[in-house]
Protein backbone atom coordinates (compact mmCIF):
# COMPACT_ATOMS: atom_id res chain seq x y z
CA UNK A 1 0.00 0.00 0.00
CA UNK A 2 2.44 2.59 1.12
CA UNK A 3 5.67 0.95 -0.53
CA UNK A 4 7.17 -0.08 2.58
CA UNK A 5 9.58 -2.88 2.46
CA UNK A 6 10.60 -4.90 5.63
CA UNK A 7 13.76 -6.60 5.86
CA UNK A 8 14.84 -8.91 8.69
CA UNK A 9 17.45 -10.82 9.51
CA UNK A 10 19.85 -7.76 7.50
CA UNK A 11 22.28 -5.78 8.66
CA UNK A 12 22.42 -2.48 7.35
CA UNK A 13 25.64 -1.99 5.57
CA UNK A 14 25.47 1.58 4.30
CA UNK A 15 23.07 4.36 3.70
CA UNK A 16 23.32 7.42 1.64
CA UNK A 17 20.11 9.01 1.30
CA UNK A 18 19.41 7.07 -2.68
CA UNK A 19 20.06 3.89 -1.55
CA UNK A 20 20.38 1.16 1.12
CA UNK A 21 23.20 -1.46 1.31
CA UNK A 22 22.09 -4.61 2.93
CA UNK A 23 23.71 -8.17 3.76
CA UNK A 24 22.06 -11.27 5.22
CA UNK A 25 23.25 -11.92 8.66
CA UNK A 26 23.43 -15.81 8.17
CA UNK A 27 24.75 -15.79 4.52
CA UNK A 28 26.68 -12.54 4.43
CA UNK A 29 24.74 -11.94 0.59
CA UNK A 30 25.01 -8.30 0.00
CA UNK A 31 22.87 -5.97 -1.90
CA UNK A 32 21.27 -2.66 -2.38
CA UNK A 33 17.65 -1.16 -2.31
CA UNK A 34 16.04 1.87 -3.37
CA UNK A 35 15.34 4.01 -0.57
CA UNK A 36 15.36 7.59 -0.18
CA UNK A 37 14.32 6.91 3.58
CA UNK A 38 15.44 4.32 6.46
CA UNK A 39 13.21 3.54 9.60
CA UNK A 40 15.24 1.19 11.70
CA UNK A 41 13.69 -1.59 13.98
CA UNK A 42 15.81 -2.96 16.33
CA UNK A 43 15.74 -5.12 19.45
CA UNK A 44 15.62 -3.48 22.96
CA UNK A 45 18.11 -5.24 25.18
CA UNK A 46 19.25 -4.13 28.01
CA UNK A 47 22.38 -2.88 28.57
CA UNK A 48 24.08 -4.05 31.85
CA UNK A 49 27.98 -3.50 30.75
CA UNK A 50 28.46 -0.89 33.29
CA UNK A 51 26.75 -2.57 35.85
CA UNK A 52 28.44 -5.99 35.82
CA UNK A 53 31.78 -4.05 35.83
CA UNK A 54 30.95 -2.35 38.82
CA UNK A 55 29.43 -5.82 40.34
CA UNK A 56 33.00 -7.30 39.91
CA UNK A 57 31.32 -10.16 37.96
CA UNK A 58 33.86 -12.92 37.71
CA UNK A 59 36.16 -11.17 39.71
CA UNK A 60 37.46 -11.74 43.59
CA UNK A 61 34.85 -10.53 45.75
CA UNK A 62 35.42 -6.43 47.23
CA UNK A 63 33.64 -4.47 49.76
CA UNK A 64 29.99 -4.68 49.02
CA UNK A 65 28.73 -2.08 47.22
CA UNK A 66 25.17 -0.83 47.00
CA UNK A 67 24.05 -0.98 43.56
CA UNK A 68 20.92 -1.84 41.22
CA UNK A 69 19.85 -2.10 38.12
CA UNK A 70 17.51 0.62 37.12
CA UNK A 71 15.93 2.12 33.77
CA UNK A 72 17.36 0.47 30.44
CA UNK A 73 20.02 -1.52 32.19
CA UNK A 74 16.94 -3.68 33.77
CA UNK A 75 14.58 -3.22 30.46
CA UNK A 76 14.74 -0.61 27.58
CA UNK A 77 11.40 1.37 27.41
CA UNK A 78 10.08 4.76 26.89
CA UNK A 79 11.79 7.87 28.45
CA UNK A 80 9.14 8.31 31.10
CA UNK A 81 9.79 4.76 32.33
CA UNK A 82 13.56 5.54 33.14
CA UNK A 83 12.92 8.43 34.67
CA UNK A 84 10.32 6.58 37.09
CA UNK A 85 12.68 3.93 37.53
CA UNK A 86 15.37 6.95 38.58
CA UNK A 87 12.88 8.40 40.57
CA UNK A 88 11.87 5.10 42.11
CA UNK A 89 15.44 4.21 42.72
CA UNK A 90 16.18 7.58 44.50
CA UNK A 91 13.04 7.49 46.82
CA UNK A 92 13.85 3.72 47.89
CA UNK A 93 17.36 4.80 48.89
CA UNK A 94 16.78 5.71 52.54
CA UNK A 95 13.20 3.34 52.69
CA UNK A 96 13.11 0.36 51.12
CA UNK A 97 9.40 0.03 51.74
CA UNK A 98 8.43 3.75 49.79
CA UNK A 99 6.89 3.12 46.68
CA UNK A 100 4.69 5.47 46.17
CA UNK A 101 5.19 8.48 44.36
CA UNK A 102 4.57 12.06 45.29
CA UNK A 103 2.58 14.19 43.19
CA UNK A 104 3.62 16.96 40.72
CA UNK A 105 1.21 18.75 41.37
CA UNK A 106 -1.55 20.04 44.17
CA UNK A 107 -5.35 18.21 43.94
CA UNK A 108 -7.84 20.39 45.35
CA UNK A 109 -11.16 18.90 46.41
CA UNK A 110 -14.86 20.16 45.24
CA UNK A 111 -13.64 22.00 41.85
Amino acid sequence: MFGVGIHVNSAVEAFDGGAVTLACIYSGRRWQQSASTLGLVTSREPCDRLFRELAGEGEEPGPPLRIRRIGDCRQPALIAHAVFSGHQAARELDDPESSAPGRDRSVIEGH
